[in-house]
């Protein structure tokens, strides 16, 4: 399978590092410039029929100006709304020990001033960096990473709302883990380059594999991030069903009647409402149009903020809360 990101507006690019299109953006326009001749591996790849293989002592990476990203590239210089979400697979051949970096992404440049977002290794350990609006930076070491082993990293950034989100998946051992951490200030939009396998000028280079890098100017939730790994993603959907069991009848005259329902759904545009449980009996009836709830145990969640962060929660005030439709009194219209 193959993941589908054509229809979902918020993917600003998707670099797969193909053979004969090592840079090239296969969704928008924001082309990479290939450094000192990075090469393809066509027998070691999560995607498509190649990855790219990186050599930290030849200083192999890539790059793209500010002025030439794409106007919704997360942010590139103005950029306002400061929404990111970068996803990629990633396979380092060494691990850099103490104070020895080697960055994955970088957008920003040497000096208190100019950082912006880093995704980097050092110290045997995957590390995130904030540029902050006020002041120099805050880091953050996520979790500890081995080389020779494939890793489908996510990392999520709300910059104006100060929260950070990471996903990793550890291809050897099975496992997705997601980690939190907030921020001290707002994130800082700079005018510089962004790099791909180094930091600035072409140091801190990534040595190793790197597959399918995709770049989304919106909040993915974990569900979405575990898409993209699977390969099964198909674009932005703002409902998911994750669980339903249920028996349906259908009769005539036009009956279609859900006698018994458990559901779990979640529905994801900001602000997000998700109702993780629903127990629920549904009539819909044509003849007398009109959906009929009979009865309905639900808990619902709201918040501001998406994937794995809860700032707001109005729960159901007692587990036996039903709601009943009352013939001639109330019914819910047909939704088209």
């Amino acid at each position: 399978m193959a993941n589908d990101f054509s229809t979902d507006p918020g993917c600003q690019a998707l670099w797969r590092f193909e053979p004969g299109a090592l840079g090239q953006d296969s969704k928008g326009a924001n082309h990479l410039t290939t450094v000192n001749s990075p090469v393809t591996d066509t027998g070691d790849y999560r995607e498509g029929s190649a990855s790219v293989d990186l050599e930290r002592d030849n200083s192999q990476h890539f790059t793209i100006a500010d002025g030439s990203l794409g106007a919704g590239y997360p942010f590139k210089n103005g950029d306002t709304v400061k929404k990111a979400t970068f996803c990629f697979w990633m396979k380092p051949e060494s691990v850099p020990g103490y104070n020895v970096y080697a960055n994955i992404y970088t957008k920003g440049s040497y000096g208190s001033a100019t950082a912006c977002v880093e995704i980097q290794l050092t110290n045997g350990k995957l590390r995130l960096i904030w540029g902050k609006d006020t002041s120099w930076q805050d880091n953050w070491e996520v979790c500890n990473i081995s080389a020779g082993r494939w890793y489908h990293v996510a990392v999520v950034m709300d910059g104006a709302n100060r929260v950070w989100l990471c996903r990793v998946y550890d291809a050897t051992t099975g496992v997705a883990t997601s980690y939190e951490n907030t921020p001290t200030a707002n994130l800082r939009i700079v005018n510089a380059n962004v790099f791909v396998g180094a930091y600035e000028g072409g140091v801190n280079t990534f040595d190793g594999k790197l597959d399918e890098m995709v770049v989304f100017n919106r909040l993915l939730s974990p569900m979405e991030v575990d898409k993209i790994r699977a390969g099964t993603f198909s674009g932005f959907s703002a409902v998911d069903v994750l669980q339903v069991l249920g028996h349906v009848e259908y009769q005539v005259p036009p009956l279609i009647k859900t006698t018994q329902s458990l559901a779990q759904v979640e529905y994801r545009i900001p602000p997000l409402i998700k109702a993780p449980q629903i127990i629920g009996q549904v009539e819909y009836r044509e003849f007398d149009p009109g959906l009929y709830v009979k009865q309905f145990v639900v808990q619902v969640e709201y918040q501001d903020i998406p994937p794995m962060t809860y700032r707001r929660k109005f729960p159901v005030p007692d587990a036996r809360t039903t709601w009943q439709s009352q013939a001639g009194r109330r019914n819910f219209p047909i939704v088209g």
